[in-house]
């Protein structure tokens, strides 16, 4: 039996991915599972495989009052995915797991590799790894604005440290899982059919995916809308306590930030050398191990490149405007920079009330009992 376990790197459309295998797509020959509640199986691995799992804190904070204990997660974690190997070992279908999180492996928890690929191959399993790599700039854009989504009020990328080498991790999956074992393909929509990195990834593995399917899933947020949330970062300390944990007082900000149209946020070639020295040293290791080639060029056309902090607060009009609109504060004037980031932070914190962050009771209902519905008939 085989075992494909998909690694990501993040923000190579991997939410895609495991969105479309876990809602959508079915195929008798192979089976995918999430092992949660969600479609993200990277939970699983993480909390079944490392020694003090990341998801332990977020399952403590967000889930312990209504689900009992972490222990009692993991406990039911291995259940599902023991129930899963025997449904595969059973109907003789390859495993797919999501395994995202990997990418946040320190040199010192590589032991994680090893549990996981003795668990799998004692069950049976031969282990294949695929993964995707990024060209760096576009890919630090990417993080950069995932870190502001989690609350960075700084212009860097300390939350996502151990991220910035792909060499150390690279050579642990060829430690554990055997070099032949593990492939990386270059993240280029130009080089996937009909530009959808699913169906590239379902031809590498033989996976049958309908003619002409295609998902995205576009989480992005313009230069200005990461502007306005750059600034709401910064003066949130100062700002009056929404009484919100941190998810709940973001996610109604986001999805409305969601909306605001303008250019995308590009990084200045300049960020990449103070950020990420020692990943732009691994470009000819990269290139002579893998052929794969990551230092682009800066983003091409018109957009705005971001060098520093004070490129992410020069908000256009037209942005203050639209936060006027959305947030119901009043006009955006202030006589200093300081003050303006201030009356900025404040109308985006507005943002919070006047979103629907709180899905209805029916329709939460409803997306429940899909995703259990979709656990039983197709054990993902």
């Amino acid at each position: 039996m085989r075992c494909i376990i998909h690694c990501g790197a993040p923000k190579t459309g991997t939410s895609a991915l495991q969105k479309a295998l876990f809602f959508d797509l079915r195929d008798p020959h192979f089976q995918y599972f999430s092992g949660g509640y969600i479609d993200n199986g990277s939970y699983l691995i993480e909390a079944l495989f490392a020694d003090e799992p990341q998801c332990r804190q977020l399952y403590e904070t967000h889930l312990n009052a209504s689900r009992g204990s972490f222990p009692i997660y993991r406990q039911r974690l291995q259940r599902r995915l023991d129930r899963a190997v025997r449904r595969c070992r059973r109907r003789g279908t390859t495993l797919i797991l999501s395994a995202e999180g990997l990418w946040r492996s320190s040199p010192e928890s590589f032991s994680r590799f090893r549990r996981l690929r003795a668990y799998l191959v004692e069950q049976g399993f031969e282990v294949e790894v695929m993964g995707y790599l990024r060209p760096w700039l576009p890919w630090l854009s990417s993080l950069y604005q995932q870190s502001l989504k989690f609350g960075n009020h700084t212009f860097g990328l300390g939350m996502f440290k151990e991220l910035q080498g792909f060499r150390a991790i690279i050579e642990a999956f060829w430690s554990v899982f055997g070099r032949p074992q593990v492939t990386f393909h270059p993240y280029d929509p130009a080089l996937f059919p009909g530009g959808c990195v699913v169906r590239h990834f379902c031809q590498q593995i033989g996976f049958r995916c309908p003619p002409g399917y295609r998902t995205t899933i576009n989480e992005s947020l313009s230069l200005p809308a990461c502007g306005l949330l750059f600034a709401y970062n910064r003066q949130r300390p100062s700002l009056p306590a929404t009484g919100l944990h941190q998810g709940a007082e973001f996610a109604p900000i986001l999805r409305q930030l969601q909306q605001l149209q303008g250019p995308s946020l590009h990084l200045h070639p300049e960020v990449l050398e103070s950020w990420a020295p020692a990943m732009v040293a691994e470009g000819p290791w990269l290139e002579q191990q893998l052929n794969l080639w990551l230092a682009s060029t800066a983003a091409v056309g018109t957009a705005s490149l971001v060098k520093g902090a004070e490129d992410l607060l020069r908000i256009p009009p037209e942005a203050l405007s639209w936060l006027e609109q959305h947030s119901g504060a009043p006009p955006l004037t202030a006589s200093g920079e300081m003050e303006l980031e201030r009356a900025v932070a404040s109308a985006v914190q507005r943002l919070t009330d006047r979103g629907q962050h709180h899905l209805s009771l029916p329709r939460r209902a409803s997306e429940r009992l899909r995703i259990r519905m979709i656990h039983q008939l197709h054990g993902c």
